[in-house]
Parts: structure tokens; C-alpha cells; sequence
């Protein structure tokens, strides 16, 4: 890997042990949930293999946080809630919205 690219991956194995753990998973849970196998699963978590992005996909539809996987940033779910809720309402709905909460409707062109 290039520096750049440790730089990127940068603690990543740290975090997807963390997530297992955290579903209270055992490696071969986990990696079925991911559509690997358990030894792909190992060497992903020991830094031997970059993660495939298909196979973080997976992982997200069973409850684990990508984002928090790839960047170390943990994903609001509540946050995210509200924000697909207020995309999915209708206009006059988001613009009463944002004038209760003081902010002023952004008008697209």
C-alpha cells in the first residue's frame, strides 16, 4: 500500500472489530452477514486485505455503521432519521419546518 492509502485505511481494522463486537458477533457471523468468508474476514480485520466496499454494504443493511468503519465518525441515527423524514415530506412541510427551527428556506433554481 502506498502511504496515502495507509493513511486512509488507517485504523479501519480497529473499527470493524468494533462493530462486531459491539453486534456480539463471532468472525464467521460476521463474515456470512458480509457475504466473505472467515478467513477473509481475519485478514480484513488483521490488515491484510482492504475491505471491499460490496461487502461493507452488506454489513450496513445489518445494522453497522459504515461511516463509522471507514472514517471513525459515528453515525447519528436519530440525525438520520429526522433528515430522511424531512426530505420525504412535502414542501410546504420542510419549509414550516426550517421556520420553526429559525432557519431560512433554501429556494433551488
Amino acid at each position: 500500500m502506498t502511504t496515502a492509502e495507509n493513511t486512509l485505511f488507517d485504523g479501519v481494522p480497529e473499527r470493524l472489530v468494533s462493530e462486531r463486537t459491539r453486534l456480539g458477533l463471532g468472525q464467521e457471523e460476521f463474515a456470512a452477514l458480509g457475504g466473505v468468508s472467515r478467513n477473509t474476514q481475519s485478514r480484513y480485520e488483521k490488515s491484510a486485505s482492504k475491505i471491499d466496499l460490496n461487502y461493507l454494504d452488506n454489513l450496513a443493511r445489518y445494522g453497522v455503521d459504515a461511516v463509522y468503519v471507514l472514517t471513525g465518525q459515528r453515525t447519528n441515527r436519530e440525525e438520520l432519521r429526522l433528515v430522511a423524514a424531512f426530505n420525504a415530506a412535502p414542501e410546504a412541510v420542510r419549509v414550516a419546518v426550517l421556520a420553526a427551527l429559525g432557519a431560512n428556506p433554501i429556494r433551488e433554481h
